[in-house]
């Protein structure tokens, strides 16, 4: 959302456009390339999406964990490599170690993405679960921490994201 909302209020009209038609998910009809900027943005609206604001549901005080996906692989072949089940357990976690709100990570993603706008919360939609925090004091006693944090990851994926559209942003 806060890609699409930058493009807008940057102006860059034919890079939104490429990007819509590529990826319709969330929209209830399939943007087609004939259409308007005006009805591309009234599809957008639709979905809380403009050049000023960006609309997301709930209050944005749920908490959530994010673990980059390099960490989680790096994570694995430290278990595969140096631990067998019978001495760690059946089970592990592997997170992060701490978390964000919604509202927190909101902020974070539309700052790296650099949408200008405003950033609102719909109350009237659902929240989900208050919070999701793994316990991963289990490969930690082991060894093994995540090395990426979510800001930088959050830089780190919209960076590949952009280089690997065939427009430029």
């Amino acid at each position: 959302k806060f890609h699409l909302a930058r493009l807008l209020s940057v102006k860059k009209f034919e890079a939104l456009r490429e990007d819509v038609l590529k990826r319709s998910i969330g929209f209830q009809s399939k943007i087609e390339r004939s259409w308007t900027l005006a009805q591309i943005e009234d599809t957008l609206s639709s979905i809380g999406v403009s050049a000023e604001k960006v609309t997301l549901w709930g209050t944005g005080s749920p908490f959530r964990e994010f673990l980059y996906v390099d960490d989680l692989a790096e994570s694995c072949v430290f278990l595969v490599e140096k631990y067998d089940a019978k001495d760690i357990g059946e089970f592990v976690n592997i997170g992060f170690g701490s978390d964000v709100t919604i509202k927190e990570l909101a902020d974070l993603a539309s700052s790296i993405v650099g949408f200008p706008g405003t950033i609102l919360f719909d109350s009237s939609k659902p929240d989900g679960t208050p919070r999701k925090l793994l316990d991963s004091g289990r490969i930690n006693n082991l060894g093994w921490k995540p090395r990426i944090s979510l800001k930088e990851g959050i830089k780190l994926e919209y960076e590949w994201y952009v280089a690997n559209n065939h427009h430029r942003q």
